[in-house]
């Protein structure tokens, strides 16, 4: 394991060293709940990478409700830094509305949402930045391609279920993407306020939606195997959720039907 890490922090220093200062701007979207433990850690990490490697950015932390100390830290560290930007839900509305309004509100080329336990480091960002001058809407981090690399996988039925549900999403939704659900994706600004205006999903499966949307509007997709590792605070609960993202599935379908995405193509 000591020698695999190794590697790995080898290959993201070839990555930096071949790809100078990136004239591109980003924006990275980092919806939180409860997270005091690891955010100021998470933001540190995200800025110091990111100082050497975009001239332009920024980060926009939307946290959706907490009710421990993650606010005031991100409060806190926005006073002092121009780059953090801050959102408050008034109540736990989930992720995917929280990354709906990060995306909204994002002013750069690019934007990247990610997760605060930074499953995948920020770093991988490098490996998306070579097709930013190619004309690619979305940029998906994958686990699932010959090349990923995970680092620490997921329990068997954790991931026996993944594969049951990218299978649901093949039959109910479109084909084609491999791994819907991993929390690293970047679009082109223009990508991305044309779709999540038209989220409707506020929970797990606003992936889905957004990807079924971007197949409707012929958006170019291209996946991208990145370095992953699972975190045990996970807050999917496997009995609880699955039938809520079964029943989403099907109001991505729903809503397909009545014409409610049929707006600003």
């Amino acid at each position: 394991m000591v020698l695999r890490s190794q590697q790995e922090k080898q290959r993201v220093e070839d990555i930096i060293v071949r790809n100078k200062m990136t004239a591109y701007s980003l924006s990275v979207v980092i919806p939180v709940y409860n997270e005091e433990d690891c955010i100021e850690e998470t933001l540190a990490k995200i800025q110091e990478f990111l100082n050497v490697r975009f001239q332009d950015y920024e980060i926009l932390v939307v946290d959706d409700g907490s009710d421990d100390g993650t606010y005031l830290k991100v409060k806190a560290l926005a006073e002092k830094n121009k780059r953090i930007q801050l959102f408050k839900n008034d109540r736990n509305s989930g992720k995917g509305f929280s990354v709906k309004r990060g995306m909204l509100a994002a002013t750069s080329d690019f934007v990247l949402f990610m997760d605060a336990d930074c499953s995948t480091p920020v770093e991988e960002i490098m490996k998306f930045v070579p097709y930013f001058s190619q004309d690619i809407d979305i940029l998906l981090g994958s686990r699932v391609l010959k090349e990923s690399n995970v680092l620490k996988r997921q329990g068997v039925i954790r991931r026996s279920l993944g594969r049951l549900f990218n299978c649901l999403i093949q039959i109910f939704l479109f084909q084609g993407v491999q791994d819907t659900q991993c929390g690293f994706k970047c679009f082109k600004r223009q990508a991305a306020q044309k779709l999540f205006k038209l989220q409707t999903i506020q929970r797990y499966c606003f992936d889905a939606e957004i990807l079924f949307l971007a197949r409707k509007r012929n958006c170019t997709i291209k996946e991208i195997p990145i370095t992953w590792v699972n975190r045990k605070n996970s807050r999917l609960g496997i009995i609880k959720d699955a039938p809520k993202m079964l029943s989403d599935l099907l109001k991505i379908r729903w809503n397909d039907w009545k014409g409610i995405y049929a707006d600003s193509r």
